[in-house]
C-alpha cells in the first residue's frame, strides 16, 4: 500500500513539471455538472467554450488575437453581441503606407440601449496614416475621442450607418471625409458650409448636404488620381458640376475657398480681339500738349481719369462706364494738380484697393516735375484733394515723360521713366495709401533710351502681390527701346532686360506703354503714333520677362494728323477671363479719339457664384474677382496638384498656395450677395481644362496653422 502510494506521488510531480493538464487524446473536456455535455472544449483547432447558453468567458488581464477572432458558426455570419458599454483603444496600425494601413472597423452594437466609445490612438505614432471608421449599428451612438495630444479633435458623434475618414500629421488628427450624420467637434468642421471630397461622388459631406451634379461626362469616366484620394477631370469643353443655391454656403463678411487643382496646361494664347469702340473725347486738349488717360476696374464698373492741358492750363477729369463700355460721361475734378508747361507732359494714373480709388499725376515744367496723389470714395466723392508730394527728377524741357502706380497691400508703388536730352532718368518709389511719410525715388541703372531731345519715355508697373513688374518704353523718331524689370516690393533685387519693341509706325511722334498681371502672365500694350495713324500692339511673357511673344498689331486705331508731340496713351488691364485696351491719341480735342476693345484670354474660372465671386485660372496662375476688383496671384505645375485658399476676415483678403501666404489686400467690403449656383470647373460658357480634389467652403476666415495643415493632409 506505501509503494502505491508514493508511485502515484511521482506521478503527479512529473505531470506537474510538463503541463497543468496533459490529454492523451487530443482534447480536454470540460463537463461542470457531469450530464455528459461538456461545457467547453479544448483541442488542435482551439478553445471552444459556450456550449450551453448560459456559458461566459471570463479574461483577467489581457487577451490577444493574432489572427482573426469569429463568434458563430464562420467569420461572414459572425455577430459579437455586447450588453452594456464597450470602450477600447485602438493598437498600433501596420504598414509604411497609406495603401497597406487604411483599415476599415466595423463597430455593431445591438443593445439599443447602449452606445459605443472608440478611443482613437496615438497621433504621433500614426503620421501620415489613414484610419477608416464606420458605425454599422441600429439605433446606437457611436463616440470616437481624441487622446491627449489631440487637441483640436475632442468627439465625433455618429448615427446609424454614418462614416469617417481620419489622417494624423503626427499631432493631430484630422477629417478628411465624412459621410452620413454626425456631430463633429474639429475645427475644420467649424463652420464649413460645403465640402465634397470627389472620392466617387459629387456629395456635400457639410451639414447642409448640398449635393452638386456632373454634366458633360460621367461620373466614373471622370475620375482620377486626387491630391488625397480621388478627384475628378474636367475636359475644357463642357465638363461642369452644379450646385443649387443656398444661403448655408453664400458668404458674407467673411469666408474661405479652399481646393486641390492640377491644370492640364499653363499655355497663354490671346483670343479673339474685339472690334474697337468710340467713347466720348474729353475736352481742353491742347495742339501738341502731351496729355494721358487711365481707368481701372472696381465694382464691375471702369473708373476713368484724365489730365489734360492746353498751353499750361490743367483739366484732370473722371468717369464711369459700365462693362459693356456704356455711359460714360466726364466731370471734372474740384481742384487740380498744377505746374504743366505747353509742349511738357501731363500724366495721370488711377487703381483701387476696393475701398476706396487712389490717383497720382505727374506735371512737367521746363525740366521739373511736380508729382501729386489724391484719393477718393469709388464713386469720387470724398475727394482729399491734391497732396503735393516729393518728384522724379531728371525731365527736361518739351520732352515727355510718364509715370505709373500700382496697390499693393496698404502701399502705393510708383515707376516714373523721365529724360532730358539723351540722358535717361528711370526711378521707382513708395507711399503709404494714406499718403503718411515721404516717398523716396530710387533710380534704376541699365535703362538705355533712344537718344535725342523730344523723345517719349514711358514707365508701367503691376503686382503679383509678390513682387513688381515693370516696363519703360522710349521713342524718338523711328528709334525703339523697349526694357522689361522686375523687383521684391522694398525695390531690392531688381534685374532689368532688354526686349524686342513692336518697331511700329514711321516717323513716331509719340507712344506709350502699359502692362497688367492676368494669373501667372505678363501682358503688354503699346501704343505708337505717326504722322498720319495711331497703331496699338499687345504682347505676353512669363513674369521675368522670358518669353516674349511676337507683338500683334491691333490695327490702326485712329488716321488723322497728331502732330509732332501729340497725346499718346495706353492703358490695359484684366478682368481674369478678358484683357481691356483703352487708347486715347490726338493733337487737340477737335481730333482725338478715344476707342476701348477686349481680348479674350486662354483660361476658364475653377469656382463662381455669378457677380458674388470667381476665380480664372489663365496662363499657369489665378485671378480673382471678388469685389468686382481682381487681383492676380500664384504660378501652378501642371505636372502635379496644388492646394489654394483664399481666406478673407473681413478686413484682410490672403492668398495662399501649398501653404504660403502669396498675397494680401486690406479692405472692408462684403462679398456680394446673389441667388445663382455655384459652379466648379467652368461657368456654362468656359470651362476648365484639368483637375479638381476636395473642394470646401467656410463662412469663417482660416488663419495661417489651419491653412498649412489642410496642405499638409496630403
Amino acid at each position: 500500500m506505501k509503494r502505491y502510494w508514493f508511485i502515484i506521488i511521482c506521478l503527479s510531480f512529473v505531470s506537474s513539471v510538463l503541463a497543468d493538464v496533459k490529454s492523451l487524446s487530443g482534447s480536454i473536456r470540460i463537463d461542470i455538472d457531469m450530464n455528459g455535455v461538456s461545457e467547453a472544449i479544448l483541442n488542435e483547432d482551439g478553445f471552444g467554450i459556450g456550449i450551453l447558453s448560459s456559458a461566459n468567458l471570463h479574461v483577467a488581464g489581457n487577451a490577444k488575437v493574432t489572427d482573426t477572432l469569429s463568434v458563430a458558426s464562420s467569420v461572414s455570419s459572425s455577430n459579437l453581441n455586447i450588453g452594456g458599454t464597450i470602450g477600447f483603444s485602438l493598437g498600433l496600425l501596420s504598414g509604411n503606407s497609406n495603401n497597406t494601413i487604411d483599415h476599415h472597423h466595423y463597430i455593431t452594437d445591438r443593445n439599443s440601449s447602449d452606445d459605443v466609445y472608440y478611443n482613437l490612438p496615438s497621433v504621433s505614432s500614426h503620421m501620415g496614416q489613414i484610419v477608416n471608421i464606420k458605425n454599422n449599428s441600429s439605433g446606437n451612438y457611436l463616440y470616437l475621442y481624441g487622446p491627449d495630444d489631440l487637441d483640436t479633435f475632442t468627439e465625433i458623434k455618429m448615427e446609424e450607418l454614418s462614416s469617417v475618414k481620419i489622417i494624423s500629421d503626427g499631432n493631430q488628427w484630422y477629417i478628411l471625409s465624412a459621410h452620413g450624420t454626425m456631430t463633429k467637434s474639429n475645427h475644420y468642421f467649424e463652420n464649413l458650409t460645403f465640402f465634397i471630397d470627389l472620392d466617387g461622388a459629387v456629395m456635400d459631406q457639410s451639414p447642409f448636404s448640398n449635393d452638386g451634379t456632373l454634366t458633360g461626362n460621367s461620373l466614373s469616366g471622370a475620375l482620377v488620381a486626387g491630391a488625397l484620394n480621388q478627384g475628378i477631370q474636367f475636359d475644357g469643353v463642357d465638363d461642369m458640376i452644379e450646385v443649387p443655391h443656398s444661403s448655408s454656403y453664400t458668404f458674407g463678411n467673411a469666408g474661405t475657398i479652399s481646393f486641390w487643382i492640377k491644370p492640364s496646361s499653363n499655355s497663354t494664347l490671346h483670343g479673339t480681339h474685339s472690334t474697337w469702340q468710340s467713347l466720348t473725347v474729353p475736352d481742353n486738349l491742347g495742339d501738341e500738349d502731351p496729355s494721358e488717360m487711365a481707368f481701372t476696374i472696381v465694382e464691375r464698373e471702369f473708373k476713368y481719369v484724365v489730365a489734360n492741358h492746353n498751353n499750361g492750363t490743367e483739366r484732370v477729369k473722371y468717369g464711369t462706364s459700365d462693362l459693356e463700355f456704356s455711359g460714360l460721361t466726364w466731370t471734372n475734378f474740384s481742384t487740380y494738380p498744377n505746374g504743366v508747361r505747353n509742349n511738357d507732359a501731363a500724366s495721370i494714373v488711377i487703381d483701387s484697393d476696393g475701398d476706396r480709388l487712389y490717383f497720382a499725376s505727374s506735371m512737367q515744367n521746363s525740366g521739373t516735375t511736380q508729382f501729386y496723389t489724391a484719393n477718393s470714395a469709388l464713386d469720387y466723392s470724398d475727394f482729399s484733394g491734391w497732396l503735393p508730394r516729393e518728384d522724379p527728377t531728371g525731365s527736361g524741357a518739351a520732352e515727355p515723360g510718364f509715370i505709373d502706380m500700382v496697390i499693393v497691400d496698404e502701399m502705393m508703388y510708383f515707376a516714373a521713366y523721365l529724360h532730358n536730352g539723351g540722358t535717361e532718368a528711370v526711378s521707382i518709389g513708395s507711399s503709404n495709401l494714406d499718403s503718411s511719410g515721404n516717398i523716396t525715388w530710387d533710380s534704376v541703372a541699365g535703362i538705355g533710351g533712344t537718344s535725342g531731345g523730344g523723345e517719349h519715355s514711358n514707365a508701367a508697373i503691376d503686382s503679383d502681390g509678390t513682387k513688381l513688374y515693370y516696363a519703360f518704353f522710349s521713342t524718338s523718331g523711328t528709334s525703339e527701346a523697349l526694357y522689361l524689370a522686375s523687383s521684391n516690393l522694398d525695390g531690392s533685387g531688381l534685374v532689368t532686360t532688354a526686349v524686342t519693341e513692336p518697331n511700329g509706325v514711321a516717323a513716331n511722334s509719340g507712344s506709350d506703354v502699359e502692362l497688367t498681371i492676368a494669373g501667372g502672365k505678363l501682358h503688354y500694350g503699346i501704343v505708337l503714333t505717326g504722322s498720319d495713324n495711331v497703331q496699338a500692339f499687345t504682347a505676353y511673357s512669363d513674369l521675368d520677362g522670358s518669353n516674349l511673344s511676337a507683338w500683334t498689331n491691333r490695327r490702326s486705331i485712329h488716321d488723322s494728323s497728331v502732330g509732332t508731340r501729340a497725346t499718346s496713351s495706353i492703358d490695359i488691364i484684366t478682368s481674369g477671363t478678358n484683357l481691356t485696351l483703352l487708347s486715347y491719341a490726338g493733337a487737340q480735342s477737335s481730333n482725338a479719339n478715344v476707342m476701348i476693345s477686349t481680348i479674350e484670354l486662354d483660361g476658364a474660372p475653377v469656382i463662381s457664384k455669378g457677380d458674388a465671386y470667381s476665380l480664372n485660372y489663365t496662363g499657369g496662375g489665378f485671378v480673382f474677382d471678388w469685389i468686382g476688383s481682381p487681383l492676380s496671384f500664384g504660378n501652378i505645375p501642371t505636372d502635379d496638384y496644388s492646394h489654394v485658399v483664399i481666406s478673407y476676415d473681413g478686413n484682410v483678403m490672403i492668398f495662399y498656395i501649398d501653404g504660403v501666404e502669396l498675397r494680401r489686400q486690406t479692405v472692408s467690403v462684403d462679398f456680394n450677395s446673389n441667388t445663382e449656383s455655384l459652379k466648379l470647373g467652368g461657368d456654362g460658357s468656359r470651362y476648365f481644362d484639368g483637375a479638381l480634389d476636395d473642394i470646401r467652403l467656410y463662412d469663417r476666415s482660416l488663419n495661417a496653422e489651419e491653412v498649412n495643415n489642410l496642405f499638409e493632409q496630403r
